[in-house]
């Protein structure tokens, strides 16, 4: 999406809560960790991504509070999961039969 600074932050830092349907309306509820994230503009600037990116008319509804999961954390996941050494078997031990 065609975000620079702090709608971008928005978007990668929010968790998403909820998406639904008012309506025509796509409604996406996201809980974000810091406060001036939440200003108008901002969400402003998040709405009109999601709408050029959907097609659809699309709300963003916000709450303020800690995240847990979130596109960030997930990047940094996949990172890790793609730059990590593969993972070899551990050999089989034979077991002693006396």
């Amino acid at each position: 999406m065609p975000l620079r600074g702090v709608a971008q932050q928005l978007a990668m830092q929010a968790e998403l809560l909820s998406c639904g349907f008012d309506g025509n309306t796509v409604v996406f509820g996201l809980r974000v960790p810091i406060e001036t994230w939440r200003t108008p503009g901002n969400v402003d600037k998040l709405t009109a991504a999601l709408c050029e990116r959907f097609g659809r008319t699309v709300r963003v509804e916000t709450e303020l509070g800690a995240v847990w999961y979130t596109a960030s954390a997930e990047a940094q996941a996949h990172r890790a999961a793609a730059s990590a050494p593969p993972r070899t078997p551990s050999p089989t031990i034979p077991s002693s039969t006396a």
